[in-house]
């Protein structure tokens, strides 16, 4: 598994490589984007393009598939490269992981905290598998 520690800050941390999955921490919960390269990451945002916390109960909303400067989603929180699952499932070809977060962009989805979140998006675009460890955390 590649990480980083935990850097404050965009540009205090080194640059990420392209299909690695960025892990950004909101105290309460993590927000989870795809590094496409050139400073950008596609991620899962709320309906007003933060990448906050969409619901707290798990009720769904609508949210959007969005490609925004990693300096702006991480907005001076806490972030680390994350590729949580490489230890158990082989990761899709860079160039297919960053095709697949493209090929979503501007896309309206339901979101839900157990069924389609930001880790869901960003581990379905790495391995092809949405799986959200902090989804099922929650209980249900």
């Amino acid at each position: 598994m590649t990480c980083m520690k935990y850097v404050k800050g965009a540009d205090q941390a080194k640059e990420p490589k392209p299909g690695d999955l960025i892990e950004i921490d909101r105290v309460l919960y993590k927000h989870w984007a795809v590094y496409i390269g050139d400073g950008y990451v596609v991620h899962l945002s709320g309906p007003d393009g933060s990448g906050g916390a969409l619901t707290s109960s798990g009720g769904s909303v609508r949210a959007r598939i969005t490609k925004d400067k990693l300096s702006t989603v991480v907005n001076g929180s806490d972030y680390k490269v994350n590729n949580l699952h490489d230890h158990k499932w082989k990761h899709r070809p860079t160039e297919e992981i960053v095709k697949e977060a493209l090929s979503h962009l501007n896309e309206n989805v339901d979101y839900s905290v157990w069924k389609c979140n930001c880790e869901h998006f960003a581990t379905w675009c790495r391995y092809g598998e949405p799986k959200s460890l902090q989804g099922d955390s929650f209980g249900r």
